[in-house]
């Protein structure tokens, strides 16, 4: 048992020099490629800046529209408020009426002697 677990340890011990070499490697090949991983980030952080404005620039006009439908409801609403009460008013004045009309029709019956 011991003598896998010392085997298990230097696999580990080699595997982790292997790859820290390889970093090294990668890091010192690297320079030269830096320049163009920093042009390519600049480019990548120009296209994300410019996505941004556009979305930024769509969610300012989407509210806009909001607004406008927000406006445009409340004077609906407002507008359903003031027939409603006209309408209300209107059935008023028709009872009230047709009670007139009814009065005026028959004055007499109302009394027992009209003349």
């Amino acid at each position: 048992m011991m003598e896998l677990n010392t085997k298990i340890r230097r696999f580990q011990e080699t595997t982790a020099s292997t790859l820290h070499k390889e970093s090294c490697i990668a890091t010192s090949s690297d320079d030269g490629n830096k320049l163009v991983n920093e042009n390519d980030a600049q480019v990548a952080l120009r296209l994300l800046e410019d996505q941004l404005a556009h979305i930024i620039s769509q969610t300012n006009m989407e509210e806009q529209e909001y607004e406008a439908e927000q406006n445009l409801h409340k004077q609906l609403q407002q507008e359903l408020i003031n027939i409603e009460r006209n309408v209300t008013l209107m059935e008023a004045i028709m009872k009230e009426t047709k009670e007139l009309q009814e009065l005026t029709r028959y004055p007499c019956q109302n009394h027992i002697a009209c003349y």
